[in-house]
């Protein structure tokens, strides 16, 4: 995967993959600190500027998002990692 935040774009096996801005913006967050786990509140704080609604579910929609986009299982563990009862990291494949 080539996340390329100077042209807000991202690549997975050859194919540009098209992001919403916040998608991109946590990818790439995400991205810049491989292996560390950031929970919900931390990954929403950094991405949307403001305090977390801890009724917000758009990190988790995000993601889902993601995934789903790039062709990405939550059980594989593939770039995005769930660390249950954590959050999230950004995890290269083995």
């Amino acid at each position: 995967m080539v996340v390329d935040p100077m042209c807000h774009s991202v690549s997975i096996d050859g194919r540009i993959v098209s992001l919403t801005v916040k998608e991109f913006d946590i990818l790439h967050f995400l991205a810049s600190h491989p292996e560390i786990v950031f929970s919900k509140e931390q990954i929403y704080t950094h991405v949307w500027n403001e305090e977390y609604m801890y009724t917000s579910t758009s990190v988790s929609d995000c993601i889902s998002s993601i995934r789903s986009k790039l062709g990405l299982s939550p059980k594989d563990g593939r770039y995005i990692q769930t660390v249950f009862g954590v959050g999230y990291r950004f995890r290269e494949p083995q």
